[in-house]
Parts: structure tokens; sequence; C-alpha cells
């Protein structure tokens, strides 16, 4: 996790891409290589943005679960969060390959909607985070990912 645009505090020497100053805030090892990477306002409950993960799911993670894919996001573990910190949240293994990810606040109501599209199936299905992870919308057929979002999103 970095930051970008570093407006306080010490720069690390090197730190700078094309005059903008960045660092890094916070690395951590996956089981899995990430495929997906998507930021939303996942737990309002926290400050900031939290980032959810999609990549393939991992036998030690859920041995008796064979799906594919593993969704997992993590937020900030202080309230007080300056993004050095970070925790998973929840995780959750999908039998759908999802090859694309974008957040909105779906339903205007409490915390960002996660919608997950999947090519090969042709489906789109959104998931809100801060209710268990319960769908709230599952779209089936043959269509242009880029045209459904624009219709959805």
């Amino acid at each position: 996790v970095c930051d970008p645009v570093v407006t306080q505090g010490q720069v690390p020497a090197g730190n700078v891409i094309n005059g903008i100053p960045w660092k890094e805030l916070w690395r951590f090892q996956m089981p899995q290589r990430p495929q997906t990477v998507v930021a939303g306002d996942f737990d309002t409950g926290r400050p900031g943005d939290e980032f959810a993960v999609i990549r393939d799911s991992s036998n030690t993670e859920a041995p008796e679960d064979d799906d594919p894919t593993r969704i997992v996001i993590y937020k900030q573990n202080s309230p007080t969060g300056d993004g050095t910190s970070w925790e998973q949240h929840f995780a959750r293994n999908f039998s759908a390959r999802w090859e694309f990810a974008n957040a909105a606040n779906w339903d205007n109501a409490g915390g960002d909607e996660i919608v997950l599209i999947d090519n090969e199936d042709g489906k789109i299905e959104v998931y809100q985070p801060d209710q268990a992870f319960r769908r709230i919308v599952e779209v089936g057929g043959s269509y242009n990912k880029y045209a459904l979002l624009s219709q959805y999103v």
C-alpha cells in the first residue's frame, strides 16, 4: 500500500516520480498472486477506504472448499488509520472466476458494494460486503462488460 502523493513527513530517498514524492505504507505477502484489486468504502465504521483482493484460493485457507477464487477485504486496524497497518476484514471463496471488479454504492445506502464480472461464464453479480457479503444482483448472458457497467454502475 503506497501513499502516491506524500504531503507530510519524510520521503524516503529516491521515492520521487516526475517530481511527485511517494512512500510505501504497508507491505504483506499473499499466498497467491492477486488478479484484481478494488478499493471502496466497505466498512463505514473505519476511516478511509478498504481494499478487496481477488486471487486464486489456497487449500491452506479453506481445505474443505475447492472453489477456485478467493476475495479478501482488508481494512485499517486502527480507528484513526494512517495506512500503515491493515487487517483482514472479510474473506470468501467463489466458484466463479471473477475477471473484473468495481466498487460502487449500488443501493445508495451503507457501504459500497462490489460488482464482479465473470466473462467466461457470462455473468455479473453485486455483493454487499457490509451485509455478510450478501448477493443483491445477478445478471447472466452474453454482454460487453464495459457497456454493462456503464448501464449499472
